[in-house]
């Protein structure tokens, strides 16, 4: 085997690496691509660093115990290599330009974090430590999604993980994720997908950030009975038919029955309870049909009202919110029949009632509130065997 061993290595053109490069730090100049091929390790006992115009080709491993730093054209060609940060102190990914790692393996207990949004290509292996992003992102690039493995409870991203999904058919990824301390994954399962795109995700301790929007206690989540831990997902591009959500609370703070946990959903400035159930210390909320918004889990107060749906009706939005004179009520239906669409008060009383002759599609029915009492009331759309409800605001 040949090997080199080299205190500093300053690349000024071309190169084909030995079997084995051991340096003390690495430096790519501008206009220079460093050729690494599949029978090859570099081991760096320090920094990498890319400068402007500078590129590795890497079909090899690279391994390094500082910071990587791309300024350059970072990772080129999509070749099919690995690049490991095995240090023992915290190493950093940065540089003005975003890189695209084929294989990424995080080795070091103290982790890695990001100062730009960094790309993977092919897999994210957690041998040791966690990613922390801050505001920036880990991003899966291929689709069908990019695997993630061996995370656990102290291996995971720290902050937002963006994934990449296919075009067409149905999808199911975990998002490896919690905050600094706690380990609080999620799974999508995307079914009827028919535009690609990403959707990213990140988990925080604490309440959602609109908790009280409209109102004091507006997800119905029992603030005495709840996970210490909400989630937030964010959708990019992706159109699909409907799509279900596994919550992870085995590792965050929990108070009142778990068994009894109920997943709340804030969107379109309106938090919902869709359909839940608990399978050990996960929680599956279906019948979704977007992936923007905040979600919470934890037991529903007495008073709140979970949505019953048999997928005949979907895609419901309720606007303005909060509305003062006319609130328009929108949905989908899967059949053409006629629908009930009440508004209910907070006694149970029925003060506004219509009944819509509803199309195969999307359908609209307008509601005058100009007479009612500031508060929150129940939108119900019932008919062909479904129910549909959720709360909004009048003021």
């Amino acid at each position: 085997m040949i090997k080199m061993s080299l205190t500093n290595v300053l690349l000024f053109c071309s190169l084909i690496a030995a079997q084995s490069l051991v340096a003390q730090n690495l430096t790519v100049l501008g206009g220079t691509t460093f050729l690494i091929e599949a029978s090859t390790d570099v081991n760096v006992v320090g920094n990498i660093n890319v400068q402007s115009a500078g590129s590795i080709d890497n079909s090899g491993i690279v391994s390094l115990t500082g910071n990587w730093t791309n300024n350059g054209n970072g990772l080129v060609n999509l070749s099919q290599g690995t690049v490991v940060f095995n240090g023992n102190t915290n190493q950093n990914i940065a540089g003005s330009a975003s890189t695209t790692f084929y294989n990424l393996t995080v080795d070091n207990p103290v982790g890695v974090t990001i100062g730009t949004n960094q790309n993977v290509a092919s897999l994210l292996d957690f041998d040791n430590g966690k990613i922390t992003t801050g505001s920036n992102t880990i991003n899966l690039t291929a689709n069908p999604p990019v695997p993630i493995s061996g995370a656990n409870t102290a291996r995971y991203v720290n902050g937002n993980l963006q994934v990449a999904f296919p075009g067409s058919g149905n999808s199911t990824v975990k998002y490896e994720i919690g905050n600094s301390t706690t380990y609080a994954p999620v799974t999508l399962e995307l079914t009827g997908i028919t535009s690609q795109g990403s959707i990213r995700a990140l988990t925080a301790s604490g309440v959602s950030p609109n908790e009280n929007n409209p109102v004091a206690n507006a997800s119905q989540i029992d603030p005495s009975a709840r996970a210490d831990q909400h989630w937030i997902t964010t959708n990019n591009g992706v159109t699909f038919a409907t799509s279900k959500a596994t919550f992870d609370y085995s590792n965050t703070s929990n108070t009142g029955d778990e068994s009894a946990y109920k997943v709340a959903q804030f969107s379109n400035n309106t938090w919902t309870l869709p359909p839940s159930t608990v399978n050990g210390t996960t929680v599956k909320a279906t019948g979704i049909t977007t992936l923007s918004g905040e979600f919470q889990v934890g037991e529903q107060t007495p008073d709140a009202v979970e949505e019953i749906s048999s997928g005949v009706i979907g895609s419901v939005q309720v606007f303005p919110i909060p509305a003062s004179d006319n609130m328009t009520v929108q949905f989908y239906s899967a059949v053409n029949d006629v629908f009930n669409i009440c508004l209910i008060d907070m006694t149970g009383r029925t003060v506004v009632a219509h009944q819509k002759n509803a199309g195969r599609g999307v359908n609209r029915q307008e509601l005058d509130v100009e007479s009612l009492a500031d508060g929150m009331y129940l939108v119900t759309i019932q008919g062909a065997g479904s129910r549909h409800t959720t709360h909004v605001l009048v003021k």
